[in-house]
């Protein structure tokens, strides 16, 4: 069995000095939330082995502190990145050997329909706020959703 975190990005500003989606940084809220993120994953026995992540700033600055915390790897991955699917990253999670939990880092919809396809009807229509976090435990196809964790306002 293998354990996902999927993690909408934290809280972001609404536009970018530059006009672009891609560069828009986390508000402090964001930040606080990242921070919350990191403390909260790197607990237990549990914690990422390899942190996946959208090129996207909001993206990344979510990502990193959760990598430091765990220690672990931080990947950026372009599937993870608006204007993908949810099958792309569901087969990169396919083909790569995973030696232990995972986070996945990005955007919505993408995330939300992951959720969705790994744990079927549990998940339905669930849609993922920013800073928060799907737990999914992974046996063989089916995906069991564990919990839903956001830092509290």
């Amino acid at each position: 069995m293998a354990r996902v975190y999927i993690v909408r990005h934290a809280k972001a500003e609404k536009d970018s000095d530059s006009g672009a989606d891609a560069d828009r940084e986390l508000k402090g809220r964001g930040e606080r939330q990242a921070a919350w993120l990191a403390k909260e994953l790197s607990e237990g026995d549990q914690k990422p082995v390899i942190v996946f992540t959208s090129r996207f700033a909001r993206a990344m600055a979510t990502a990193r502190p959760i990598a430091e915390a765990c220690a672990c790897a931080l990947e950026e991955a372009a599937v993870l990145e608006t204007g993908h699917d949810a099958s792309s990253v569901i087969e990169m999670l396919a083909e790569r050997p995973l030696d232990g939990p995972v986070a996945l880092v990005g955007h919505n919809p993408q995330l939300s329909e992951i959720v969705e396809r790994l744990c079927g009807e549990e998940a339905r229509g669930m849609w993922l706020r920013t800073g928060e976090v799907a737990v999914v435990d992974l046996d063989d196809d089916a995906g069991r959703l564990v919990g839903l964790m956001r830092m509290d306002d």
